[in-house]
């Protein structure tokens, strides 16, 4: 059993690291196969396709992400105000960014998200898996900032629907802006975007 689980585990793994530096439509079942050591049955032993392959990828990937934020939300020791800073402080999760590949190599930011924009345009199964992943926090930003404003930590009057698109925009935004230009100071510009955003919402 042990012994399934590693090689589907370096089947993972090699293909990951041939998405990240190729492409996924660069790269072939065969290719994976071949620098993963096994079979090209092998390989359809574990997976039913390389479509499915890059879905257990892309899922494991935008999961730690996710999980990364929900952890934030969901803390019982943070108030609404910390909830948010610490919201625009882990822009980048690192977590999801540091996988064991084969011969060490390392990737960043920029290669996942590649891949993962790759994946959306191809399969609706990805596509659907983030919509619904950017649903889901969207809906506890606004749990969030309704339970804010019955605190009488936020104004009254704000639409919560809007303030946690809002939120996710922003975060998504500068995430971008980073990629595009990784000279962008992240934590010095999302501080600032957090400290504008609060005033805006702040009783």
């Amino acid at each position: 059993m042990e012994q399934k689980k590693n090689t589907k585990d370096q089947i993972l793994l090699t293909a990951l690291s041939l998405f990240l530096k190729h492409g996924y439509s660069d790269v072939s079942v065969n290719k994976i196969s071949s620098k993963a050591g096994v079979s090209k049955g092998g390989f359809y032993h574990y997976f039913k396709s390389k479509q499915e392959l890059l879905e257990i990828i892309m899922d494991r990937f935008f999961v730690v992400y996710v999980h990364d934020i929900l952890n934030i939300l969901n803390s019982p020791s943070m108030s609404t105000r910390e909830k948010i800073e610490k919201n625009f402080e882990n822009i980048l999760p690192s977590e999801m960014l540091t996988p064991k590949l084969p011969n060490d190599q390392a990737y960043g930011e920029d290669n996942y998200s590649l891949l993962l924009l790759e994946g959306i345009a191809k399969f609706e199964s990805i596509k659907s898996m983030v919509r619904n992943a950017y649903r889901l926090l969207i809906d506890k930003y606004r749990e969030m900032l309704s339970a804010a404003q019955k605190n009488g930590e936020i104004k009254e009057d704000l639409d919560c629907q809007l303030y946690s698109m809002k939120i996710n925009a922003l975060r998504e935004g500068l995430y971008t802006l980073y990629l595009l230009d990784p000279r962008i100071d992240i934590a010095k510009v999302g501080k600032k975007i957090f400290e504008s955003f609060w005033e805006e919402i702040k009783r």
